[in-house]
């Protein structure tokens, strides 16, 4: 079953707290029996992990990036029910690895079974998020 509907959480400013609105907005739908995936998309160092609790998280987008796993297979159960987390990246990338990986997790999306998939899309002023054919 591919994924119900796809919100992204994004804007220009770092600390506005987007990260924040995306992990409790996940939660409450959790909450509320859905079925939730909740991508950690900051290309400078995502800390959504760092929002329910994880100190880092195994799989994620580095696990995809390197073929180590299938966008479905590097998402993470979390303690709450119903809610997946797909890890960020923890380091900047060149851009063309990053247009690479966006182009990947593109195409990924479809295959995530989820009612939901949220996505923390981090800030849009970065040299890396800039430069991007998005």
């Amino acid at each position: 079953m591919a994924a119900g509907c796809i919100w992204a959480v994004a804007g220009g400013k770092g600390g506005a707290g987007r990260t924040l609105l995306a992990a409790n907005l996940a939660i409450q739908m959790a909450r509320s029996d859905r079925n939730v995936i909740l991508v950690d998309l900051d290309l400078e160092c995502g800390q959504l992990h760092g929002a329910l609790g994880f100190t880092r998280v195994r799989k994620g987008l580095p696990a995809f990036q390197a073929g180590d796993a299938r966008l479905t297979e590097a998402a993470v159960d979390t303690s709450i029910p119903h809610l997946k987390l797909l890890g960020g990246l923890q380091a900047p990338r060149p851009p063309d690895e990053t247009a690479i990986l966006l182009a990947r997790v593109r195409e990924g999306l479809a295959e995530l079974e989820g009612d939901v998939v949220i996505i923390d899309c981090g800030s849009g002023r970065s040299r890396t998020t800039s430069r991007l054919p998005i």
